[in-house]
């Protein structure tokens, strides 16, 4: 074993020596080293101060050879650890036949397995500590392997042409756009052509408005209505309560009687065959109520690439375990909805965010809430491409002559435009529902 691991450490510093010589040799390929490899992922120290000189000549429109690194080298005080010789022996290694980015590749490679080798160290060292949590040592892992991923990840800018956008054009005209994900509610599909994937939704609302009852009828359409798989993070509701409300939202029973246990023979007989009917529907639920957003990240990543899911919901944003209470509210907030975003577009999956409104639309004439009453509201609004707001008239009056309705306003359309879309409210059957084509309010249909 020691031989192997000596054998691939000279093996590992003669290919970093070849490289930096044929740099200083003019090869071709310098750019895409540079963009690349860093200082860091050489495993000498002497190779890193060489290739970080080179680095700054690169970004100064310098030439890099022997005399302007040996330039660069005194400036930064290193020429009495480096000498020349050291330099002229990496144009010794250089040959013009060398293939500059496999090199480049190789290094980077061998930086990416010393990180992680050094992270499992890490975590073995911190297993050992008694007063140190398994959540704890998870958490830093996330952290390490997050930073390892972003050291590698080369984005690279692109020249901006427009050939995309003159066939996403073309499919339009010609009605052949991918179709997003469908909520069900004819109006709003329409307005916001579907969920599209890198989306942030955000569903927010009063307590007892129907929030998380929009949320779960958008997964009842992807899932069970098309065979698409979805997943719920439910910090609040049990997995019980979910499918309790899905099998009354199903079935038109009342969720109080549900819950409390008072259905008919017949009606639990019905329950039972609907629940046979849509048991195979891809709708996944992790509902622990401590979860943090590393937790979300980490599981959206897992069931996305084992179960291929389309929709992800978040229910609700103000529950969610901060995970360094030590900062303010707000920046907690603000990290939370970035991650989101992030994750929805890496993703490339629309993500509800269910969110609390704080009382501002209460004091307020007629009551309509705005995208300003979201708790915590700048960050929100500005990572959310699009946000949904309910407003019930009769939440604030029950013999309002629009209770039934419900008013969904979109705040916020970050792809199209704004408006409301009205739908009936129908919370003792834990659903919202279309109106009829032709029927436009609660008074011309009720409780169909």
């Amino acid at each position: 074993m020691w031989g192997e691991t000596h054998v691939n450490e000279t093996l590992a510093l003669d290919e970093e020596k070849t490289l930096l010589g044929c740099l200083l040799m003019g090869g071709v390929g310098a750019g895409e080293v540079f963009a690349l490899v860093e200082a860091k992922d050489f495993q000498h120290w002497a190779h890193q101060s060489v290739f970080a000189v080179m680095q700054d000549l690169f970004m100064a429109g310098v030439d890099i050879d022997a005399i302007s690194v040996l330039g660069g080298l005194e400036k930064r005080g290193e020429l009495g650890r480096i000498d020349g010789s050291v330099v002229h022996n990496l144009l010794s290694k250089a040959t013009m036949k060398s293939d500059i980015p496999f090199l480049a590749g190789n290094v980077k490679e061998r930086s990416r397995k010393r990180q992680l080798w050094s992270l499992a160290a890490h975590m073995e060292t911190l297993c050992k500590e008694p007063s140190v949590t398994s959540t704890d040592v998870l958490g830093r892992v996330r952290d390490g392997l997050d930073n390892i991923m972003l050291s590698s990840s080369v984005g690279g800018a692109h020249h901006l042409a427009f050939d995309e956008s003159l066939d996403w054009l073309a499919d339009a005209m010609a009605g052949q756009l991918p179709q997003g994900v469908m909520t069900g509610f004819r109006g709003l599909d329409s307005m916001l052509q579907g969920l599209q994937g890198g989306q942030l939704v955000v569903v927010a609302a009063r307590p007892g408005c129907g929030k998380s009852t929009l949320a779960v009828d958008f997964m009842r359409e992807i899932s069970i209505r098309n065979g698409a798989a979805t997943l719920m993070f439910s910090l609040e509701m049990s997995s019980r309560e979910i499918q309790q409300r899905i099998l009354a939202a199903e079935t038109c029973t009342n969720i109080s009687a549900i819950r409390g246990g008072h259905v008919s023979v017949d009606q639990f007989e019905a329950l039972k065959r609907k629940a046979g009917e849509i048991s195979d529907a891809p709708i996944y639920i992790s509902d622990d109520a401590s979860q943090t957003i590393m937790d979300i990240v980490s599981r959206s990543k897992i069931e996305v690439r084992k179960n291929d899911v389309r929709l992800i919901v978040v229910d609700y944003l103000q529950l969610i375990t901060p995970t360094n209470v030590n900062v303010p509210r707000q920046e907690q907030v603000a990290q939370m909805t970035r991650q989101l975003k992030i994750l929805a577009k890496d993703l490339n999956v629309p993500i509800v965010l269910v969110a609390q409104l704080n009382r501002n639309s209460e004091n307020r004439d007629g009551g309509t809430p705005r995208a300003s009453d979201l708790r915590e509201s700048g960050a929100i609004e500005q990572d959310a491409d699009i946000i949904l707001l309910i407003d019930r008239p009769d939440a604030k009056d029950p013999d309002h002559q629009r209770a039934g309705e419900a008013d969904i306003i979109i705040a916020k359309n970050r792809g199209g435009a704004t408006g409301v879309h009205t739908i009936a409210h129908q919370l003792h059957y834990s659903r919202f529902k279309e109106f009829p084509q032709g029927m436009r309010s609660s008074s011309q249909w009720f409780d169909k």
